[in-house]
């Protein structure tokens, strides 16, 4: 337990030492403090766990794992709803993959802009994205030079691929809907 105490204090006990130094603290006053420090930290760790919690926590941990065995097994798919109600979605992995398939392909809310292959490689869409993006920086340029855009507005707009990330899509289909 003492090891595993020792590695969570030694960032804190780290930080200490760059404060003190930092601030030119007096060596007797920091080596006094980060020895109480050191000790309530120890303190706190070496309170044992109540054995209801413990109990707990280890049943809890026994049905996490059992709940993910058996959607893996049967190919079932757990998703949180988008609609903030705290509502789940099961179903077939399969079948939920196909609906979303589905309803982005005839929606018109989503447009694929370029597709990442495996085989494609990783140079041809950065080559792809980085044109977007200039020419995206090109265009609110033009805007400022003609005063449609405040210079404010316009930094805040310009982008930078290096620091583009493209979200995953979160979403999922509307299952109470018959097709």
């Amino acid at each position: 337990m003492d090891d595993i105490v020792q590695r969570k204090y030694a960032p804190l006990k780290h930080q200490l030492n760059s404060l003190f130094s930092k601030h030119h603290i007096n060596i007797a006053l920091s080596l006094e403090i980060q020895q109480k420090i050191g000790d309530q930290f120890t303190d706190s760790f070496s309170v044992p766990i109540p054995s209801n919690l413990h109990q707990r926590a280890f049943y809890e941990d026994r049905l996490i794992l059992s709940i993910r065995y058996s959607l893996k097994k049967n190919n079932f798919i757990l998703r949180r709803t988008a609609d903030n109600m705290n509502t789940f979605y099961l179903g077939n992995r399969q079948e939920f993959e196909t609906k979303a398939y589905d309803y982005v392909s005839k929606s018109d809310a989503y447009k694929v802009l370029l597709k990442k292959d495996k085989g494609n490689g990783d140079q041809k869409w950065q080559t792809e994205l980085n044109q977007m993006v200039e020419s995206m920086n090109l265009l609110l340029e033009s805007l400022k030079n003609h005063e449609f855009l405040n210079v404010d507005l316009y930094n805040g707009l310009l982008d930078d691929a290096s620091k583009v990330k493209l979200p995953c899509l979160y979403f999922l289909p509307d299952v109470s809907k018959v097709t």
